[in-house]
């Protein structure tokens, strides 16, 4: 048995309705999904009862902001047009081959609306971009076929990550 490494827990965006890739943020530092539903209690003579309420979900990302980055600002344009969704993969390239030219992942598939994205440029470090989204109708479970396009990236995104792991002495 083994444990998921975050590193490998990546979202690839599209807006929807646009043709082509979904593409990646540049630099994803966190990234989480949140899945919840209230219920109502409700008494009777013979105990309580719960009724189910409305189900909920959103996804959270953290990144650097790259330079010159183009997706930071479409995502920000989603914000300001409440008319437009988002389409958002999360996936998992613990297993992705670099021999085959696609690929096809374990993932997960939802339709959300961008409630915020923010900056913060503190003078210690790197500016950090936060995204957060609001899920339309749940999320669905399933295999995710990528591209070979985008699987080289994340290929070479794999490749950097094992290069710059850091060695312990002794």
């Amino acid at each position: 048995m083994s444990t998921i490494k975050a590193v490998n827990k990546l979202f690839l965006f599209r807006i929807e309705g646009e043709a082509g890739d979904a593409w990646k943020v540049a630099y994803q530092t966190d990234a989480s999904t949140s899945e919840s539903r209230s219920y109502d209690s409700n008494e009777t003579k013979d105990g309580t009862v719960k009724a189910a309420g409305a189900y909920e979900a959103s996804h959270s990302l953290t990144s650097y902001l790259k330079a010159e980055d183009t997706y930071i600002s479409k995502l920000k344009g989603l914000v300001r047009n409440a008319d437009s969704r988002l389409e958002v993969w999360g996936i998992d390239r613990t297993d992705i081959n670099s021999e085959e030219p696609a690929a096809v992942l374990p993932g997960e598939y939802s339709v959300d609306v961008v409630t915020s994205v923010s900056e913060s440029a503190g003078a210690d470090g790197n500016v950090e971009v936060s995204i957060d989204t609001e899920v339309e109708n749940g999320i669905i479970s399933g295999e995710v076929e990528v591209s070979a396009a985008l699987k080289a990236l994340l290929v070479r995104v794999s490749d950097e990550f094992e290069f710059v792991q850091p060695t312990t002495a002794g």
